[in-house]
């Protein structure tokens, strides 16, 4: 009875000498009562009971061994595991198996714990007291951490190697809680240590947990969640599953997270496993995320044969012990994400937690601009409030804006404060457009070219014949990619600066017909870069308010290929383009774009169509999240506070 009563009897006497700053009268009161401060204070002692149990002979990708004789309650390590294995997942898109199967072995050192994953044994060197709890010295109150001093050189400290993140980390009497409640700074069961020391082993050596089966897994979710063609891209460049697998492992091992996988397989599609190892293709990869363009020019891989889809290249049984932690993220990709501060929330929602009108009408117009400007669709944008930001330091007065796999360690995702609650939805808008249109290659992926070309299937088939959809992605991103001067522009000159350095052939408005060119420029003998600076110059000529005049004598069989062309029978443009190519190179390519663009039988009612379709099109963006106005998805802020 006196245990169940301490919680509210010694957490009401602490506050009240908090207050006081009476710490060392609260002290030896605390140690007085030490029979009734348990390391279970505070804790519902039913939680660990009902935890799912591995049993001892089923086949589990992660085993933990310990000594019988270590005082450690299994229940509670197990519930402390899930958290960790979940917060694995969110942080650095691992899904290790939320269930942790637990075996007693008295080969087992008392302060160690051994993992064993699949044939690999790895041993932790981690000791915990018995009456003792783990807390971290990081981030103290000033008072709390005077008074943390003046006793700590009577406890354990824990070793740096066995526990790195938010430390220093220390092993307290558990008698201290209700001080440390007090004082509003987190304490541990000492469970909470073993169960973080496996986690930053398993991240360390990724070899322990990212497999085949976990992977595989990953990828079906993708590929269910709207991004089939990045998976089959990413698994005919890289050697399948098992070449992926190799290459998260090396991503991981650099430090570098898997969240928004889909951004990072994006990347790996581009690098031919026949080139590029996974040890420099980490690196690479790693590189490419934090660029705006593309690095390296445009790559061909070549066309390719289909692959078998993830959902089929693994059995079922072998996913189920990682479909809990890797159903968190994989379910609704979310490649852009606000975060608010409380004091901006009523700004952004209703009281319902809907999106305000103003902020649906202002990104509706923002989505207008970037397909007009550039004829592509951008995804939705999730709004959350501060208590779901990672960091859980968001002012009340700012905001923070994170692009694909960006986390709050990145620059570009660093909270901006708002002077003026007012002005916040203009200053977030001018913030938001200026990261879409920087980063506006992005939006072009594997997937949202094929969904394009779905219009078009005779070109399709053509353009799968020659190249991968890689290679097809790669060169629109060519044509769309901002200059140096642009991407330097917008901190220097701001956003309408920059834009009057965006060339007019930097588009993919009418993009099927833009894609036809290819035909005739497949022909002409071109590398990689003339190939995006040939596509520009097509869309220069069909956007130009000028348009080119025709040579009186154009080169023999240019137009029979266009007419060939707008007749969808490519094999006799082929010809006819071949033909002219060979007649007049150097002709036939100087005259092609304005010959092509006269051809443009886009009528201006068609075309203004076109303009505002996007913020109407629910099929226009693969990434759209669920239940959005517009491909943007309503606040989730309010409802979580």
């Amino acid at each position: 009875m006196a245990e169940r009563k301490a919680p509210t009897v010694l957490g009401n006497v602490a506050a009240y000498l908090w207050q006081q700053n009476k710490l060392e009268h609260l002290t030896d009161l605390l140690k007085l009562a030490t029979p009734v401060i348990t390391e279970q204070y505070r804790t519902d002692r039913r939680v660990g009971a009902v935890m799912p149990q591995v049993s001892g002979d089923a086949r589990w990708p992660i085993e933990l061994r310990y000594n019988p004789d270590r005082d450690v309650d299994i229940g509670r390590l197990l519930y402390e595991w899930r958290v960790v294995a979940i917060q694995m997942m969110d942080t650095w898109g691992v899904p290790p198996p939320p269930a942790l199967k637990v075996s007693a072995d008295k080969n087992v050192p008392l302060h160690d714990v051994v993992v064993m994953a699949g044939n690999v044994e790895t041993r932790i060197e981690v000791p915990t007291l018995r009456s003792f709890v783990l807390v971290s010295e990081n981030e103290m109150p000033e008072r709390l951490q005077a008074w943390f001093d003046a006793h700590k050189t009577q406890w354990a400290r824990v070793e740096a190697d066995a526990l790195k993140d938010g430390g220093p980390w220390w092993l307290v009497p558990s008698w201290t809680q209700p001080l440390f409640e007090a004082a509003g700074h987190q304490v541990s069961p000492k469970e909470a240590l073993i169960a973080a020391a496996l986690g930053q082993v398993l991240t360390a050596q990724p070899r322990l947990t990212l497999n085949a089966q976990n992977v595989a897994y990953l990828l079906s979710r993708l590929e269910g969640a709207g991004f089939k063609r990045t998976v089959a891209e990413a698994l005919a460049s890289r050697g399948g599953i098992d070449g992926l697998v190799e290459d998260l492992r090396a991503l991981v091992a650099r430090g570098y997270p898997l969240v928004n996988l889909e951004y990072v397989l994006d990347s790996l599609a581009a690098y031919p496993r026949s080139q590029f190892s996974s040890a420099a293709v980490a690196e690479d990869v790693e590189k490419d995320q934090t660029a705006a363009t593309l690095r390296g020019g445009v790559r061909f891989a070549g066309a390719h044969a289909a692959t078998t889809e993830a959902a089929k290249s693994v059995p079922a049984e072998d996913i189920v012990p990682y479909r809990d932690t890797a159903d968190r993220k994989t379910g609704s990709p979310q490649p852009l994400r606000v975060y608010l501060g409380d004091d901006l929330v009523d700004y952004f929602a209703t009281p319902e937690g809907e999106l305000q009108p103003r902020i649906l009408g202002v990104l509706a117009d923002l989505r207008g601009e970037l397909f007009k400007r550039f004829g592509i669709v951008v995804p939705g944008v999730n709004f959350k409030g501060a208590i779901l930001d990672p960091t859980r330091k968001l002012a009340p007065k700012a905001f923070r804006i994170e692009l694909l796999t960006q986390t709050w360690a990145d620059r570009d995702a660093i909270a901006i404060e708002v002077p003026d609650p007012d002005r916040a939805v203009d200053q977030f808008i001018g913030e938001l457009r200026r990261r879409l249109l920087a980063w506006r290659t992005w939006w072009v992926t594997a997937d949202y070219v094929d969904k394009q070309l779905e219009r078009n299937e005779p070109l399709k088939t053509w353009l799968l014949e020659r190249y991968a959809l890689s290679d097809i992605k790669s060169l629109l991103r060519g044509v769309l990619a901002p200059t140096d001067a642009e991407l330097g522009a917008y901190n220097a000159e701001g956003v309408e600066g920059a834009l009057r350095r965006v060339a007019p052939g930097q588009s993919l408005r009418e993009l099927n017909w833009l894609l036809g060119s290819l035909v005739f420029w497949s022909q002409a003998g071109l590398d990689g870069a003339q190939l995006v600076r040939a596509l520009q110059d097509t869309q220069a000529a069909r956007l130009a308010p000028d348009p080119q005049s025709l040579p009186d004598r154009p080169v023999p069989g240019l137009l029979a290929g266009i007419d060939a062309l707008e007749q969808r029978d490519f094999p006799r443009a082929e010809r006819r383009f071949s033909e002219a190519v060979a007649a007049d190179r150097r002709g036939a390519i100087a005259s092609f774009p304005a010959a092509y663009a006269s051809r443009d039988v886009v009528s201006v009612k068609g075309a203004l169509n076109k303009v505002s379709q996007p913020c109407i099109d629910s099929h226009a963006a693969p990434s759209r999240p669920s239940g959005s106005r517009n491909g943007w998805k309503p606040c989730s802020c309010r409802r979580q506070r």
